[in-house]
């Protein structure tokens, strides 16, 4: 579970990470003035990802882009986790 807390109030994912291919997400919002859920469709993260390879492969994408995006991602998330705040339970 992914718990972000701000000021207005929280975001929860049920599963993140790699979560079965046919189970649907859950993202709960909760401010003061109530409290919703969206549910996200389910996808295949690993199928997803050889996709992506077998096309990058046969199209000849640049790996310089691919490897931009990954350390933008890198970058974004270690910010993240450095401004966290983290609470044991």
């Amino acid at each position: 579970m992914l718990r972000s807390q701000a000021a207005t109030g929280v975001v929860v994912a049920s599963r993140v990470f790699t979560p079965p291919p046919v189970f649907p997400p859950v993202v709960r919002i909760e401010r003061q003035d109530g409290r919703e859920e969206v549910v996200l469709p389910a996808d295949d993260q690993y199928a997803n990802v050889v996709r992506h390879f077998v096309h990058a492969v046969r199209t000849g994408t640049p790996a310089q882009a691919e490897a931009e995006a990954t350390l933008r991602q890198a970058r974004l998330v270690g910010e993240v986790e450095s401004r966290a705040v983290r609470v044991t339970v």
